[in-house]
């Protein structure tokens, strides 16, 4: 492989507005529900005055599980990425489940043909690599990650069972294109944010499932690996 690329501070790219979208998602009112056409049970959901967000039950059986959404966004919270569009619990209609964001002004990677990488900042790209090598993702497709072509802004959603804990570690699409080039050395920004993340691992565990523990547990090697290494490969 050529020699190891140098993490560069990343242009921010389309950062969230200063809104509470948490509260609105938890406590917003409800205008209407349906069902996302192609995709049940997952429902699309109106929210007064603040847009669309998307709606997935607790569904095992479909891998569907609002911790795992929450998990994903926790830690892009703590990396300070910006990747995951905003999640909480919610409870509709008597179903628990996660409530999501949903992004008006990104598409699916899948839609965007084979050079969607041409169209994605490379920052972003960088960022999106590290997330999907410390969860371990194993089931990102070009249909789970959304892209803005306008910014090159990038969304990464579904953290269901079959992407975090049912393992099949595979180079993801978006690895494979960030390290198509060679290994990347992370700045020391990176490696602060990493710092951060592993101080947090910690509560990241309480109260949570004996396989989300397990996952908690294999982020926080794999964090602790780029720390001490300070490339990705």
């Amino acid at each position: 492989m050529p020699g190891s690329k140098s993490f560069e501070q990343p242009h921010e790219v389309s950062p969230q507005p200063k809104v509470d979208f948490k509260s609105v998602l938890e406590k917003g009112e409800i205008i209407s529900a349906e069902t996302l056409k192609g995709y049940f049970p997952i429902q699309i959901v109106r929210i007064k005055d603040d847009g669309n967000a998307l709606f997935r039950p607790d569904s095992e059986d479909r891998g569907l599980r609002y911790d795992l959404e929450i998990l994903a966004s926790r830690i892009d919270e703590i990396l300070e990425f910006n990747l995951v569009p905003p999640v909480t619990f919610r409870n509709l209609e008597g179903n628990n489940g996660s409530m999501q964001r949903f992004v008006e002004d990104a598409k699916p990677a899948a839609s965007l043909g084979e050079d969607w990488v041409s169209l994605v900042d490379s920052g972003e790209l960088i960022k999106a690599a590290v997330f999907d090598y410390l969860v371990g993702a194993s089931d990102r497709h070009r249909g789970n990650f959304l892209i803005n072509f306008k910014t090159g802004k990038i969304w990464l959603i579904d953290h269901d069972h079959f992407n975090l804990i049912d393992k099949k570690m595979t180079l993801t699409p978006i690895l494979w294109a960030a390290l198509r080039e060679g290994p990347i050395k992370l700045s020391d920004d990176m490696q602060t944010k990493l710092r951060m993340l592993l101080v947090e691992t910690g509560s990241l565990e309480e109260r949570a499932a004996p396989d989300i523990k397990q996952l908690v547990d294999s982020i926080r090697r794999r964090t602790q690996e780029l720390i001490e290494t300070g490339v990705l490969t």
